[in-house]
Formats: C-alpha cells, structure tokens, sequence
C-alpha cells in the first residue's frame, strides 16, 4: 500500500518556499513598474525643464542598466530556486547561469536600442558589448550547457568506476555543472562537462567475488 503520509515540517518548507517564490516575482513586477515610471518621468523632466533631449538616452541607458540588473538577478534566482525543487543544486545552477547569460544578452539589447538616434552608437555599443560577452562567456556558457544535460541524463553516477576521454579511469567524486572530478586513488582530475559530452563514456562495473 502506497504512503501518502505527508510531514508537517516538508509542507510548511514547501508553503515558506512557495511564499518567497511568490515575493521575488512580485518584486520583478514593481521592479518594471518602478524602471517604466522612471523612464517617463525622465522625458517629462527634460521636456518641462528644457533641458537638451540628446542627453535623455543617456539618463535611460543608466536607469535601464541598474533596474535591468536587478531584474535579471531576480528573474535567474527564482527559475534556480524553481528548478532546484525538482533537480539537484548543479542542475539548478546550470539553468542560473544560462538564464543570467540570456537575461544580460537581452539587456545589452534594450541599451543598444536606447540610441536608436544614434545608430552608429547603438552599432558600436552592441557590437562591442557582443564581442566581449561572447567571448567570455563562450567557454563557460559551453560547459553550463554541456553540464546540465550531462546531469540530467545521468550516464553515471557518483561511486560508479568510469574511464573518460579514453585515458582517464577512477572512481566518480563529484559531478558538478562545470566538471566532474574523477578519483584514481594516486589524484584527483577534474574533466570539463564539453569533453565528456562529446566523448566516448565507458563505466567499468566491478566483477562481484564468487562465494
């Protein structure tokens, strides 16, 4: 017979979990409210005071990039603390890192597109700003891919005896989004997610000693 007893103490950290869930996304929510008043309330400020318009774009990039921040911060918390409750922490942080990685893409768009007046400054800008995320995200971004997918799909798992990349064999320590640290008994080698995802896996099972 199955066991639907359910733990006061599992509920009430479900309900406490649900209840900051729901307090993050309200945040968000006034977090976009607090940025488009502040947006509108800067135009009718130049526009009352005569102050010169050029520099409106300039005041809406700062004020798109500190509230953008934020948002995205927000935003990458509760889909982690979402995710965590139905996949482990590495899982959980993987799915954190894309999301910030696309949130901050999406904001460098919205900062390019404030110099719409200007397109040889949202060119440049965006491009700059491209060229620079990608190349230092593009490793990591690879690996917290590579890692969540090697998580999920769980082709071993810790204490199980592996050889990886055809050269590497111990038993499994860690598995992390970022590496999973094989352990030989003479030294620990961590191997990059990207490298195992593209690479032959061969878990050694243990002959069990005849009786």
């Amino acid at each position: 017979m199955v066991d639907v007893h359910l733990n006061v103490d599992e509920i009430n950290d479900y309900i406490k979990a649900a209840s900051k869930r729901t307090v993050d996304i309200i945040i968000v929510v006034a977090l976009v409210i607090i940025l488009s008043f502040m947006m509108a309330s800067t135009t009718w400020f130049f526009t009352e005071y005569g102050i010169p318009l050029d520099y409106i774009p300039y005041v809406h990039a700062a004020e798109i990039f500190i509230f953008g921040s934020l948002i995205v911060e927000k935003i990458s918390a509760i889909i982690m603390k979402t995710v965590l409750i139905v996949a482990g922490m590495a899982v959980a942080k993987g799915v954190k890192t894309i999301t910030r990685i696309v949130g901050y893409g999406v904001l460098i768009s919205l900062l390019a597109s404030v110099f719409k007046a200007d397109p040889a400054a949202a060119l440049a800008m965006g491009g700059f700003m491209a060229v620079v995320v990608g190349y230092a995200t593009q490793q990591v971004l690879g690996n917290a891919v590579a890692g969540v997918f090697l998580v999920m799909s769980r082709p071993f798992k810790i204490g199980d005896k592996v050889k990886l990349l055809g050269k590497y064999e111990g038993t499994v320590s860690e598995i992390t989004v970022m590496f999973t640290v094989i352990d030989s008994g003479e030294r620990r080698v961590l191997i990059p997610s990207t490298k195992i995802i593209g690479d032959v896996i061969e878990v050694i099972k243990e002959e069990k000693a005849s009786s």
